[in-house]
């Protein structure tokens, strides 16, 4: 999925059909995901579906709480062995984290 904004519903579909389906890759670069999409990715980076990569280049964070719930919940996901991330503002170029 590129170049849509994605609000936290559409998330919440994509959330739900992943903990339905075996969904192991996910590219939502250059979306403009909000801070609700990323408390909403969380959520279901928590429930420890079998995403294997995660594609976010390009929908910087604009909350550090959010930036955190984020952060933990890909360090605790079990089976994420590949997360793309630049221009989101979690680097040492653009750093909000």
């Amino acid at each position: 999925i590129k170049r849509v904004q994605l609000v936290s519903n559409v998330v919440d579909f994509l959330g739900n059909a992943m903990s339905t389906k075996n969904v192991v890759q996910l590219a939502l670069a250059n979306n403009r995901l909000d801070r609700q999409g990323y408390l909403s990715l969380s959520k279901y980076l928590e429930k420890k579906f079998p995403l294997i990569i995660l594609v976010l280049q390009n929908n910087p964070f604009d909350d550090v709480a959010c930036a955190q719930r984020f952060s933990e919940a890909v360090i605790a996901h079990p089976t994420l062995e590949k997360l793309m991330v630049d221009n989101c503002g979690l680097g040492s170029d653009t750093q909000i984290l």
